[in-house]
């Protein structure tokens, strides 16, 4: 680890950290010290390490059950660390109450999942731990924290049935799309998650909290000019009545739709009498419960995406696109 001056023109200290670890993120408290976070190498488990201001002493070590990408530092002096869960030597541990205690990746996925973990500042102990996924993996870029508290997640993923809540778009893109998810700050719940991208490979790169409290999301597409993006969202509360997740009700992957499909609609506010329309065409129900409804997807349905809707007690849900399986 190296500290120059402010104006980049001195060295104040160089130091070699004199572990076996990769890397990947750092951190600076408002004190000096600095926290340094990676992936741990073969003869050690600790992943993150706090040095002190002068970078002359080694404050504290920590395994994580994760190689760290990304650190967040809160301003009570907590810090946030994601990236892939690991198995070996030290598995990652989902704390109690956490969002998503267990990875959930399909066995014939070859794919890592996404952890949080949230530490005290001088790293005695994990606060809070979660894992944050689907069946078939997905990895984290970025990662930020809110005036209130809340932590941001942005990544790659597959869209195949990644947790999410009132998205933009569902199950939509290649096999590697972006998307970014909004946990609470003790990682039990989720309050926002949604793919981004089209047709393209797709990344969130970097993530900021704008000073009116947006979300700035930054990345690159896979095509062939590596295009650069940059998007700006308004993040309110969830409303009562939404659509959460769209997915088959077996395999419960969020694959484009196709004629005949029994699918499961998971939200809120879903009334005895609610209607599910998929392209302006209402989907025949089987079950409705406040928060599911089972319904077939109506056959005939044109283009290559729809949008889903759920009509409830005189409101109408947020509308989610989704893609179309062609009709031969």
């Amino acid at each position: 680890m190296t500290r120059f001056d402010p104006t980049g023109s001195g060295l104040v200290f160089s130091t070699y950290l004199g572990a076996p670890v990769v890397a990947n993120a750092l951190a600076v408290a408002p004190d000096g010290s600095a926290y340094v976070a990676g992936v741990p190498l073969k003869g050690s488990s600790d992943g993150v390490f706090l040095l002190n201001a002068t970078g002359t002493s080694l404050i504290a070590s920590a395994a994580l059950g994760l190689s760290a990408q990304r650190i967040a530092l809160a301003p009570d002096g907590s810090l946030y660390l994601a990236g892939p869960a690991v198995a070996f030597p030290d598995p990652f541990l989902a704390t109690p109450g956490a969002f998503q205690s267990a990875p959930g990746l399909a066995l014939a996925a070859n794919a890592t999942q996404t952890a949080i973990v949230k530490m005290d500042a001088q790293l005695q102990g994990v606060l809070a731990g979660t894992y944050f996924g689907g069946a078939f993996g997905n990895g984290a870029a970025a990662v930020a924290l809110d005036a209130a508290g809340n932590v941001y997640l942005g990544g790659y993923t597959s869209p195949r049935s990644l947790p999410t809540r009132t998205p933009f778009v569902q199950g939509f893109g290649l096999a590697v799309t972006g998307y970014v998810a909004e946990l609470t700050g003790d990682l039990s719940a989720l309050l926002f998650s949604s793919e981004f991208g089209d047709n393209e490979a797709f990344s969130v790169d970097g993530l900021a909290i704008g000073a009116n409290g947006s979300l700035v999301l930054g990345g690159s597409t896979g095509s062939s000019s590596q295009n650069l993006w940059a998007n700006s969202l308004a993040l309110g509360s969830p409303p009562a009545l939404r659509i959460d997740a769209i997915e088959n009700s077996d395999s419960r992957f969020s694959d484009p739709l196709f004629d005949g499909e029994t699918i499961l609609v998971e939200g809120s506010g879903f009334t005895t009498g609610a209607q599910l329309l998929i392209g302006g065409v209402a989907a025949m129900p089987i079950s409705i419960s406040p928060t599911r409804i089972v319904a077939i997807v109506p056959s005939g349905l044109p283009g290559a995406a729809a949008t889903v809707q759920v009509l409830s007690g005189g409101d109408i849900s947020n509308s989610v696109v989704v893609a179309l399986t062609p009709t031969p």
